[in-house]
This record gives C-alpha cells, sequence and structure tokens, in this order.
C-alpha cells in the first residue's frame, strides 16, 4: 500500500480490538496510520481497509454487551461517506452470518436516494451481524441486486425493507398466489394491490415526519414473518487520543522519551480502567505523564497521586500546601479538565525545556512553574494556551529569546518570568498582548530600547524590568497608561531626563524605582502632581539641579531616595510636609548645600535619615528630638556642620546608630545622650568634641 505523509498531519489515536488484544493507532487527514500498540507504521486508503469506511472506524459492541437477534446497529449516516460510486471501488464478496434459522442484516442506507429503480440501486452498503459472534467486525459489503447466487434481493432504501426471497422456493410456498384458479388469482392481485398502497402511505408519513426509522424483515421457513422495526443500539463513541505529529515522531524515534513512556503509561493505565475516561481525560493524562517523565517527576519534592489510577484533579499539586496564597484548585469544579497546573517549588527540572505537549491543554489559565530547576527555551506553542491568564516561570533557568508568539495570547494577564536567563529585545508586538496587567520580567538579559508600544497596553498595572541592559530613554507613552502603578527600571542603562509626561500618571503611579541608570538633567516640578506616590528612588544616577519644593505636595510619600547624585540645592523646608516618611536619603550629593530645616522635626515616622557627605552647615535642629521613630542618623562628611549635639536627642529611645565623624561639632556631649545612646554614637574624639565614652573632656 502506498505510504503518505505530511509536514502538517494531525492524527487520531484510538482502540480497537483486533484477536481480544487491545490496539491503540493514530490515524491522521490522509488515512496516515499508526500502529502505536506494536509501534509499526501502515498506510490505508479509505475503503480498502477492514473494519474502516470513509473517515470512521465502525466497531462492534464489548463482550460484554448483548444484542438480541431484533437488534440492529445503525451507524449515523454522516460520519461516513459513500464509496461506492468511486471507479476505483472493488466490489468485495458478500459474507452472510446465520444464527440456524435467525439472521440479522445491518444496513447503512442512504437516506437522499429517491430513485428505487434497479439501474439507480445497483449495489446497496450492507453490514452483516453474526449474532453468534458479537465481537466479529462489522464488515462494509456491496451487494449486487441481480446477483442470482443469493436470490432475489428487493430493496426499498427509504424505508430501510430488506426483502429476501429464496429463489429456489418462489412460486413453492402455501398462500392464495400458490392457487391455480382465477378467483385465487384475483385475492392475490388485491393483496398485492392493498399492499402497495400501505407501502405508499408509510412512504408518505415518512416524508412527513421526517423519520429514518429502520425496518428489518426475517425470513424463516423461507417464509416473510415480521415487518416489525428492530430495537435500534446506538454505538457507544470510541474516546480517541488525538496527537500532532511531533509527538507521534517523538513516540516512534525514542523508545525511552517522555513521550514514548508517557504512551506506555497510558495502554497500561487504560486497561486497568477500562471505559473511564473520555477523549478529553486521555489527553489530558497522557499530556501529564509526558511532563511528569520530562521533568523528572521521581525526584519532586511532593508527587503524590501522579501517575495513579486516581482522578487527575487529585493528583499533588502545591495548592495543597497550607502556606500557598489563593484559591487555586488544579479542576474546574464544573468539569473534569484541568485549569491550572501549580507545581511551583517542587524540584521540577528539564534540561530541554517544557515539553511542548504540556501546551495541548488548552484550557489552562494559570500555569505556575516558578521556583523550579526548568532550562531551555519558551517555545511558540505556548501560545496554544489560548485561555491562559498567568503564566508564572520566576526563578528557573530558562533561555533565549521570548517567541513572538507569546504576546498574541487573547487572555494573558500576568507575565511573572524574572529571575531566569531570558536574553534579546521587545519586539513591538509587545503592544498587542492588551490584556496584560502585570509584567515581571526583572533579572534577565533583556536588552535595547523599550519600545514606546508599551503605551498601548491600557491594562498595565505593574511593569517590573529592573536588573536587565535595557537602553535608551524612557518612552513619553509610558507616561499616558491610566492604570499604571509600578514602574521598575533600576540597574539598566536608561538615558535622559526623568520626562515631565510623568504627571500623566498622578493619580494612579505608586512605585517609581530608577536607581542605577544615567538619567540625567533636572528632576521635572511635575513630580509634585503625583498625589498617590508612596516610594520614589532615584539613587545613583546623574541628576543635577535642585531637589524640587513641590515634593513636599506628595503627603503620600513613604521613601524618597535621591542620593548619588549631582544636586546642587538646598533641603527645602516643605519636606516637613511629607508626614508620611520613612526613609529619607539625601546624602552623597556633593554639592547639595544649606542648613537642615528645623521643619525636619515634623517628620514623626522617619525612621532613616541620610545626610551624609554633603556640603550641608550650620548647626542640628533641636527639633530632631521630635523624630521619636528614628533609627539611622547619618550626618557624616559634612565639615560645615558646627555646635553642639542638642539634648533632646537623649529622646529617640528608638535609636540604632548615630554617624558625626568628619564634622565640626564641638562641645561636650550631654550626659543624658551619652547615657542613652553610647553605643550608637560615632564620632571624631577631640579636645573641641568629647566627653562620651572613652574620650574624655579634657579638664579645665
Amino acid at each position: 500500500m502506498a505510504e503518505t505523509s505530511s509536514d502538517e498531519e494531525s492524527y487520531t489515536v484510538q482502540t480497537q480490538t483486533e484477536d481480544d488484544n487491545n490496539v491503540w493507532k493514530a490515524r491522521n487527514s490522509n488515512n496516515h496510520i499508526i500502529d502505536l500498540g506494536f509501534l509499526s507504521r501502515t498506510t490505508e486508503e479509505s475503503g480498502t481497509g477492514t473494519g474502516t469506511t470513509g473517515t470512521g472506524d465502525w466497531r462492534m459492541p464489548g463482550k460484554d454487551e448483548e444484542m438480541g437477534p431484533s437488534d440492529t446497529v445503525t451507524p449515523p449516516t454522516e460520519q461516513y461517506e459513500d464509496i461506492s460510486s468511486s471507479e476505483d471501488y472493488t466490489t468485495p464478496p458478500l459474507v452472510e452470518h446465520e444464527n440456524e434459522d435467525v439472521g440479522v442484516e445491518v444496513e447503512q442506507s442512504f437516506p437522499n436516494e429517491t430513485d428505487l429503480s434497479p439501474a439507480k440501486l445497483g449495489r446497496s452498503s450492507t453490514r452483516i451481524f453474526n449474532v453468534e459472534d458479537p465481537d466479529a467486525d462489522l464488515q462494509r459489503q456491496d451487494t449486487n441486486a441481480d446477483d442470482a447466487t443469493y436470490g432475489e434481493r428487493s430493496v426499498v432504501e427509504d424505508m430501510r425493507i430488506t426483502k429476501v426471497v429464496d429463489e429456489q422456493n418462489q412460486g413453492k410456498s402455501g398462500g392464495c398466489c400458490g392457487c391455480g384458479s382465477r378467483i385465487a388469482i384475483m385475492i392475490c392481485l388485491l393483496a398485492i394491490l392493498v399492499i402497495a398502497l400501505c407501502v405508499v402511505l408509510v412512504l408518505t408519513l415518512t416524508d412527513i415526519l421526517g423519520t429514518e426509522s429502520s425496518t428489518t424483515t426475517t425470513t424463516t421457513n423461507d417464509r416473510v414473518t415480521s415487518t416489525e422495526p428492530p430495537t435500534t443500539v446506538a454505538p457507544t463513541p470510541t474516546p480517541v487520543l488525538e496527537l500532532p505529529e511531533d509527538t507521534l515522531q517523538a513516540i516512534l524515534n525514542d523508545p525511552t522519551g517522555p513521550q514514548k513512556r508517557a504512551m506506555d503509561w497510558s495502554l497500561v493505565d487504560k486497561e486497568e480502567n477500562p471505559g473511564a475516561f473520555s477523549s478529553e481525560r486521555l489527553l489530558q493524562r497522557y499530556v501529564l505523564a509526558t511532563f511528569y517523565y520530562a521533568t523528572q517527576g521521581d525526584d519532586w519534592s511532593e508527587n503524590n497521586g501522579w501517575l495513579t489510577g486516581e482522578h487527575e484533579c487529585k493528583w499533588f499539586s502545591s495548592t495543597q500546601r497550607e502556606d500557598y496564597e489563593g484559591s487555586d484548585r488544579p479542576c474546574d469544579p464544573n468539569s473534569d479538565i484541568i485549569t491550572n497546573l501549580v507545581l511551583s517549588n517542587n524540584n521540577l527540572t528539564a534540561e530541554g525545556g517544557l515539553p511542548t505537549e504540556l501546551f495541548l491543554l488548552t484550557e489552562l489559565r494559570l500555569l505556575d512553574l516558578q521556583h523550579n530547576g526548568i532550562a531551555g527555551a519558551l517555545s511558540p506553542d505556548i501560545a496554544n494556551l489560548g485561555s491562559l491568564e498567568r503564566l508564572r516561570l520566576a526563578r528557573n533557568q530558562m533561555t533565549g529569546r521570548l517567541p513572538n508568539q507569546l504576546w498574541s495570547m487573547p487572555s494573558l494577564q500576568i507575565l511573572s518570568i524574572y529571575s531566569n536567563s531570558f536574553s534579546g529585545k521587545l519586539p513591538p508586538g509587545i503592544g498587542s498582548a492588551t490584556n496584560l496587567g502585570q509584567i515581571w520580567i526583572s533579572s534577565n538579559g533583556f536588552g535595547g530600547p523599550l519600545p514606546s508600544e508599551l503605551g498601548l497596553l491600557s491594562e498595565l498595572q505593574v511593569l517590573w524590568m529592573d536588573q536587565n541592559s535595557f537602553t535608551g530613554s524612557l518612552p513619553t507613552e509610558l507616561m499616558a497608561l491610566p492604570q499604571l502603578k509600578d514602574i521598575l527600571l533600576h540597574e539598566n542603562s536608561i538615558t535622559g531626563p526623568l520626562p515631565t509626561e510623568i504627571s500623566g500618571l498622578g493619580n494612579t503611579l505608586v512605585n517609581l524605582d530608577l536607581r542605577s541608570n544615567l538619567l540625567e538633567g533636572p528632576l521635572p516640578t511635575e513630580l509634585g502632581t503625583l498625589t498617590n506616590l508612596n516610594t520614589l528612588v532615584l539613587h545613583q544616577n546623574k541628576i543635577l539641579g535642585t531637589l524640587p519644593s513641590e515634593i513636599g505636595g506628595i503627603t503620600s510619600l513613604e521613601n524618597l531616595y535621591v542620593s548619588s547624585n549631582s544636586l546642587s540645592s538646598t533641603i527645602p523646608s516643605n519636606i516637613g510636609n511629607c508626614g508620611n516618611l520613612r526613609v529619607l536619603w539625601l546624602n552623597m550629593n556633593q554639592q547639595m548645600t544649606g542648613t537642615i530645616p528645623s521643619e525636619i522635626g515634623r517628620l514623626g515616622r522617619l525612621e532613616d535619615l541620610y545626610l551624609s557627605r554633603n556640603a550641608l552647615h550650620g548647626r542640628i535642629p533641636s527639633e530632631v528630638g521630635n523624630m521619636s521613630n528614628l533609627k539611622f542618623l547619618a550626618l557624616q562628611h559634612n565639615v560645615g556642620l558646627v555646635g553642639n549635639l542638642p539634648t533632646q536627642m537623649a529622646s529617640l529611645t528608638t535609636l540604632s546608630k548615630v554617624t558625626l565623624s568628619r564634622t565640626s561639632l564641638s562641645g561636650t556631649i550631654p550626659q543624658d545622650v551619652c547615657s542613652a545612646h553610647e553605643e550608637a554614637l560615632v564620632f571624631d574624639c577631640s579636645n573641641l568634641f568629647c566627653g562620651c565614652g572613652d574620650c574624655d573632656c579634657p579638664a579645665k
């Protein structure tokens, strides 16, 4: 037989009964068959294979099913194509099975045929079923209405009536037609007329009601004894496992690979659980088995239930752990379909990436495999997960570029792949992922400029892209996103000034972290419009100019880091309006001058105050003693600071460290301050500044 193949063939795997053994086969749209039971590869053409007709497989009921002498199996006609009209069709010999005096014929009819003439009837497509052998395959037979060997056969297709009369006994059986008198002949003719009228009436009713009933004629002792319609038994659908070509090739080519091992397990699984699985669950269990073998499931931290007869919805999931946050359960409560695959922090390892079979679970909404040892690239087949909403692959060892298909996933809302080794540029196609609400791609090897198409992500709320190698300026389109709350781009190579368009995020932005970049230019006064800002981190850039006094209007601000820049202004006095500040880092701006404003004492929640390595001068304001939560005070390397240490600092019970070295402070340290903070004070002991610990002041 001719062998056919295709690069994009789709196969169907199904079970058949041959010699009392279950055999799994795969069939594609070209009838290319792989016998998975014995891993042999053959090719059958439509209409010539035993037990196969057109595009469907015709099976008998199993041994545990019973059929009586009057039972008939009628296949759905739309599932089979009529091949009797094909020029290449060869009529096989008719085979009839009889059980003593009773034979049952199962006939496939074609309701569209209306002409009942012998020329139109020609062959009739018939399946013969032996009652004694219910396991025998139904075989499609071509019969000829004129074949004298099997007697005269009259077929009325629309009524599904088959009338068989033994040619040798015609005219010899009893009845009115056997008598020789004219009266008997007239009676016979009248009876025939009545029967014909009945037939016409039945045909009319059938057309009106649109029914497709089936009627069987049973022959006993060479007489027609019954025309009652038999009981119709609908065939039980056979579960089908449909696999792509790549998977089938892997099964054939790698006898120790995860695909082949999963198939071997599936065969045993089906044998041990006969009739338990639908086609969907056959595929689901096979995919999970492939994933198990591909990620070294035997070495997982927990694998309870996996590859057992238990329902796969009950196999171990990280959601079963007490410390798991969320209510994500493996299966949809209204179905048996896996929707959430969560195996985070479970010692999964894979050198070649995730098996592509995983992406056959098209109903997945959550894929959470973070904190494992999965290596390799992310396959473009990820796009097959059209329902996926959350993809979490963070803290693995994955490499390569992100497939462009990732951005075309219509339901994707959360992309969390931080702490891997992905690389490449973000393509303009990222703008197509319009449902993306969170992007977590920190700590990878991404580079290049940030695409302006990020401004198309109207649902975006979280953008974490720190610790990569991004270059160029911040796209102004990003500043117009209506829901953006977090921008973390620290530890990249972003250049240019902070755009004035940042005011577009005035009502939404909560966290802005741009530390350790190459930002330059002055800070825009529009920062004061960010009324919901909680954290502003601009540490270690090349920012020039002044610290805008408008920052004092951000009353929600809790963390302000502007250290390690080139600011040249004074500390604005209205900084005291930021009553929620906990961290204030203004250190290492060597040109920052002026005094420490007394208004700073209004920051009652402040814990960290770093003003070191500047050019500040004047006295330390006594209002510092009002900062009741202060833990760290760094004033070192400000040679212009003079005067005594305020006695009010003795009340700062939470103070852990005070650094005063390289200043010009003088006088005796108050005894109360020394008693309260002797271990916390770091200063240069001298005759001008002394009186605490081992630093005794000289006698006057």
